[in-house]
């Protein structure tokens, strides 16, 4: 929290969106792995699950991180069971 509110937003966002899409790029690598998928619809894919990601920490860091972090990941675990998959699939059925 006291990074937070010692550094810039601006610098805060660049570093989760920076470090948030390497993590994402590397699991959608890992499950493209055995089928072509194109580096840019990987990247948009990244980008996408990139802010949701995002987005969810950052509400979480302006309500002062009273919220228990597993509860929100469990939330999110969910929401995001075999999405990374299925958007796989979905692009690249749309390419065929």
């Amino acid at each position: 929290m006291n990074v937070y509110r010692s550094v810039s937003r601006e610098q805060v966002e660049l570093y989760l969106y920076k470090v948030t899409y390497g993590l994402l790029l590397n699991i959608i690598n890992e499950e493209a792995a055995d089928e072509p998928l194109s580096e840019g619809d990987k990247f948009f894919i990244a980008h996408f699950y990139k802010y949701v990601f995002v987005g969810l920490m950052l509400v979480w860091i302006r309500g002062d991180m009273k919220e228990d972090p597993k509860e929100i990941v469990d939330h999110l675990s969910l929401l995001m069971q075999g999405k990374f998959s299925r958007a796989l699939k979905a692009y690249r059925a749309g390419k065929n």
